[in-house]
């Protein structure tokens, strides 16, 4: 049976809490006649236009437009799930939530499963210093982590037991049911292994902090070199994001991210005090991670591994990162040497040098039209037909009209057009020849 908390206790809750009290205590507010304001925290701004009214109970940005109650407030600031919040908000009124009315059983079942990953990270942390284990330190020193990445980032240690024996199966069942669950054991021909033995554990844990699932390093040429956790009911590989957690626990206010692919990069990168760096988990971006890093900063810089599938992975980040490229939105691209990586190029040329690259990365226009104009060379009016219609089916994709303006106006220039309104035939064009082929198609 699913339980869902009385609508009845909801409204009771929001009318007991005070929301100027509530955003106060999260960000600086000044009172103007009825209302107090604020720089929002949803958005970047400089003239504070987040108003909350204690009349109504209610915020409102006339900026960015988000909007809501007390409830709203803490899952889009505190990032907290809905059940979360109506917790956190009893608590701080002294009001108990109905007994028997608590949770969906689907979040006891996530709940259990997160109890359950915190207490094997706890064992792998623990194993780390096993004096039996100490080749798992040496490993970490060898790569530059120091210590107090390995407690910040909850690194541990999976240690060698292979088969999990069948005594402290039937000792620990519940436990062991919620291991294969949450993929850190299996269970092959009825004996129960061990998916990561002998690694190096990396938690990967959401705004909570609570921990989904696992990256896991090998440190004796085991292939793969690297593992995952398989998918679960709190983990899927696409939607997760490693360091996330870190980043918001040391920035009041993130201001840009910066997107590496692995484990190491973020650790290093962190230790050298660039702690806005997040891991996609492999080179595979979508687009529900592009909205969600969006939601969280207007600036993106991506830095993906010097190698040919980097390269292709930064093209079609770009590619699908067209269609959420607002106006205050900025894009950026940071190209390392071949066969490097942050962690390697950091320790290589030095943290200076790679703040250097931050700062001098590729915007998306320029990526945009270098990309193109390597397979156009312009040199007759086919080759701008072909090109133009390319770049400008690309640029419409895009919603910020300021941009989409200077992107025209750049492509005009490589065109050799001078009026913007003049790209509207090829616009035109572009259409009949779409509107021409499916007539082909339907006649066949």
């Amino acid at each position: 049976m699913l339980y869902k908390i009385p609508k009845s206790f909801i409204n009771e809750l929001l009318i007991n809490t005070n929301i100027v009290e509530l955003i106060s205590s999260k960000i600086n507010t000044i009172k103007k006649g009825k209302n107090y304001y604020s720089i929002c925290p949803f958005h970047n701004e400089k003239t504070p236009s987040f108003s909350i009214s204690f009349e109504k109970q209610f915020y409102y940005c006339f900026g960015c437009h988000v909007h809501g109650n007390a409830i709203d407030f803490l899952i889009n600031y505190e990032k907290m799930n809905f059940i979360e919040s109506i917790k956190e908000l009893s608590f701080l009124n002294g009001m108990k939530i109905p007994k028997q009315n608590i949770y969906f059983k689907k979040y006891l079942k996530e709940e259990n499963l997160h109890n359950t990953l915190n207490t094997i990270s706890l064992n792998y942390q623990k194993n780390i210093y096993k004096e039996k284990n100490k080749i798992a330190i040496k490993y970490l020193k060898y790569r530059g982590i120091n210590e107090k990445s390995i407690k910040t980032f909850s690194i541990g240690y999976s240690n060698n037991i292979k088969n999990v024996s069948k005594n402290y199966i039937k000792k620990n069942k519940n436990f062991v049911n919620n291991l294969i669950k949450s993929g850190i054991l299996y269970n092959e021909k009825n004996i129960v292994k061990n998916r990561f033995t002998e690694r190096i554990m990396f938690p990967i844990k959401n705004l909570q902090g609570k921990i989904n699932g696992f990256g896991a390093r090998s440190i004796f040429k085991k292939i793969p070199k690297y593992l995952n956790s398989p998918e679960t009911k709190i983990f899927k590989k696409k939607e997760n994001l490693y360091g996330l957690f870190e980043t918001y626990k040391y920035n009041k206010k993130i201001k840009k991210l910066l997107i590496v692919e692995g484990y190491f990069d973020v650790i290093t990168l962190f230790q050298n005090k660039i702690k806005y760096s997040i891991s996609i988990l492999g080179t595979s971006i979508n687009t529900n991670i592009i909205k969600k890093l969006f939601n969280i900063c207007n600036t993106l810089i991506y830095c993906y591994d010097g190698d040919n599938a980097g390269k292709i992975a930064s093209w079609k980040t770009l590619e699908i990162s067209l269609p959420y490229i607002k106006d205050e939105n900025v894009l950026k691209f940071i190209f390392l040497p071949k066969g490097e990586d942050p962690d390697s190029i950091i320790k290589k040329e030095g943290i200076k040098k790679f703040k250097n690259r931050i700062k001098n990365a590729v915007p998306m226009s320029k990526l945009l039209f270098k990309k193109l104009l390597k397979k156009n060379n312009l040199s007759n009016p086919e080759e701008k037909t072909k090109f133009s219609i390319t770049a400008i089916s690309m640029i419409e994709k895009i919603p910020g009209k300021t941009i989409k303006f200077f992107l025209k106006k750049i492509l005009g220039n490589k065109l050799g057009i001078l009026e913007i309104n003049e790209l509207s035939e090829y616009k035109i064009k572009k259409k009949n020849i779409v509107s021409s082929k499916k007539k082909k198609k339907i006649l066949v």
